[in-house]
């Protein structure tokens, strides 16, 4: 029995949302830099808000601009992720818990306890 690949489509209404939000707040950062006089720290904290808000709203603009069909596809063979990569990340590459893993023949640090079952075997002391 093979299951289909599942897919993850991006929300348009949602990055829509998004980038307003960030419109929004890029205006109240303006107006707080342009309306406020002889106040120092209203005028960081609206370039603050204009260069954060800006940023992200760009961001979002260009998702909603550039992403579409599936973002996330999840199959038997491994995972696409179309926000980091288009090719396929095997699940032989994914790094496990309980023994140390390799993607791009880079070791990576492993974490799990080594006797990962010695953890469901052992009661804890009061």
């Amino acid at each position: 029995m093979t299951l289909d690949p599942l897919t993850i489509e991006i929300s348009p209404i949602k990055g829509i949302a998004l980038f307003s939000t960030s419109l929004m707040f890029v205006a109240i950062g303006a107006a707080l830099v342009l309306l406020v006089d002889g106040n120092t720290a209203i005028r960081v904290i609206g370039w603050t808000s204009i260069v954060t808000f800006g940023f992200f709203g760009a961001l979002w603009f260009r998702q909603i601009v550039t992403m579409r069909g599936p973002v996330l596809t999840i199959d038997h063979d491994g995972l696409i992720d179309r926000r980091v990569s288009e090719h396929k990340i095997l699940w032989n590459q994914v790094g496990h818990g309980d023994r140390p893993g390799k993607v791009d023949d880079q070791p990576q640090e492993r974490h799990a306890d080594p006797e990962p079952r010695r953890l469901l075997t052992t009661s804890p002391t009061r």
